[in-house]
């Protein structure tokens, strides 16, 4: 696997410090399903990838921090 392929697999982090769990997403809908079923937390997809990839700004929400990989 080349460096291009794994930036487009692995783009996004989140890191649940509560539980010092940690996850890697290829979408911000994944994320959101994500949150969404697992820790019943609300938050859209496009908000997602407004604040990490246009803002370049992290998330942190109760505890969970979402970041760009790369």
């Amino acid at each position: 696997m080349d460096i291009e392929t794994i930036k487009l697999t692995y783009r996004y982090l989140l890191i649940d410090t509560n539980a010092d769990e940690y996850h890697i997403f290829k979408t911000d809908r994944q994320i959101s399903e994500f949150l969404n079923d697992t820790y019943n937390i609300r938050l859209s997809h496009m908000y997602i990838k407004r604040n990490i990839m246009e803002k370049k700004d992290d998330i942190l929400i109760e505890g969970i921090i979402i970041t760009n990989i790369w």
